[in-house]
């Protein structure tokens, strides 16, 4: 019993390390992946989704994409349905267009702004 209960102390610990080296990493992830993602869309919908950790979550166009948007809680706040998001490929910079306003974003990592 009492081995069983060290493997599951150490198998506890070493998924706690992958997983907070993954999260502490985010700005070098959102450079190797996102930046060159290209993103265009209408909000049809949106949400916080519970079972991400909030994680802002807007589906976009007429084919219904999901696309959650870690670090980007700013431009989930200001934005509405029917507003466009626009991020072009090579770039971070999300476009949330409005009607009469356009407003840049840039995503957030440990409370830092990640521009390129």
């Amino acid at each position: 019993m009492e081995i069983l209960v060290k493997f599951l102390k150490f198998s506890l610990l070493l998924s706690l390390s992958f997983i907070f080296s993954k999260c502490l990493d985010c700005a070098r992830s959102y450079r190797e992946y996102v930046k060159e993602l290209s993103i265009y869309g209408v909000i049809k919908d949106q949400y916080l989704d519970k079972e991400n950790h909030d994680t802002p979550t807007f589906i976009l166009g007429e084919d219904n994409n999901i696309n959650p948007f870690i670090g980007l809680r700013a431009m989930y706040l200001a934005s509405s349905l029917g507003d466009t998001i626009r991020k072009d490929s090579g770039s971070l910079k999300f476009l949330l267009i409005k009607k009469d306003t356009i407003m840049i974003f840039y995503p957030k990592c440990r409370g830092n702004l990640i521009k390129e």
